[in-house]
């Protein structure tokens, strides 16, 4: 096992050097992680020798870094993963093996054994594709509570009867909304905060990240909504070889997305932060 040092993320050369070195054969990584390795184009110039398997989690995996890593590892075997922090471990996973427009979203497939996922809208249990809802979770792994915070305790671990038949399940409201693909697989939507309502129509800010993340020259990008302005912003990191302007980006998601969806201001950052986890910090 190799806990890679934080810096050699920073440059992805030296990284790769290191993998071989170690004779890496497995990663596990936050999808940033791997973003940084595309962006900066690491694999015209050396690649993981002994790379074998490549499992990401913890955040949504964008489709165009996926397509990146597959492009020049096509040997890989790469996996989405889905979990959360109330539970020791993940609940789902996807093994790739298929290929994905840069504007597709990744599944994250079906349940491990040990764990059932219920999509709900109110107390409807959807099993229908292309509806949104909200995933309950049960598994023998989660969590006993929240540390000294019981009224979050309570919240979030509740007792459901998911199939009416008197026998309820203590499970975890995850705050996550996903649905169900064409294929039975489920795909993540976006946390439940990040679903609003502007000028009349429900919005997942997730979607626009989406398409945002397809276009060429945007590596990362986040979505946010101001509700007392009823504006939605997103804010963008370029490729460090591409010029393109906030008015371009706009321009290319009005054909798109539906005219109510389409942010009212596109900014660009030369870094988007990141929290300690290496995910994107929506809060900064």
């Amino acid at each position: 096992l190799e806990i890679i040092p934080t810096e050699k993320f920073s440059m992805p050369t030296e990284l790769i050097e290191y993998m071989n070195k170690k004779q890496i054969s497995f990663i596990s990584w936050v999808p940033t992680a791997y973003s940084i390795v595309a962006q900066l184009r690491s694999f015209a110039f050396i690649k993981p020798a002994y790379l074998k398997k490549a499992f990401f989690v913890g955040e949504v995996m964008p489709t165009k870094t996926l397509n990146y890593w597959r492009k020049f590892l096509p040997d890989v075997q790469y996996v989405n993963l889905y979990g959360q922090s109330e539970l020791s471990g993940v609940s789902c996973y996807y093994i790739v093996s298929k290929d994905f427009a840069n504007d597709e979203k990744l599944p994250f497939g079906k349940t491990f054994s040990n764990c059932e996922i219920f999509i709900v809208e109110g107390d409807t249990v959807i099993t229908e594709p292309n509806r949104v809802g909200e995933m309950y979770v049960v598994s023998d792994a989660l969590a006993m509570e929240y540390y000294h915070d019981r009224e979050k305790t309570e919240a979030s671990f509740v007792m459901k009867d998911f199939r009416s038949d008197g026998n309820p399940k203590r499970t975890l409201k995850s705050g996550d909304l996903a649905y169900y693909n064409d294929d039975g697989l489920m795909v993540f939507a976006s946390r439940s905060d990040s679903q609003i309502k502007h000028l009349g129509h429900r919005i997942e800010l997730g979607e626009i990240e989406t398409i945002a993340g397809a276009i060429d020259g945007v590596q990362k990008c986040c979505c946010l909504y101001n509700e007392k302005r009823k504006q939605i912003t997103l804010f963008c990191e370029l490729s460090a070889d591409i010029e393109i302007s906030d008015i371009e980006i706009r321009s290319m998601l009005k054909k798109k997305l539906s005219s109510y969806m389409v942010p009212g201001k596109v900014v660009i950052l030369e870094t988007i932060p990141l929290n300690a986890n290496g995910k994107i910090n929506r809060t900064y």
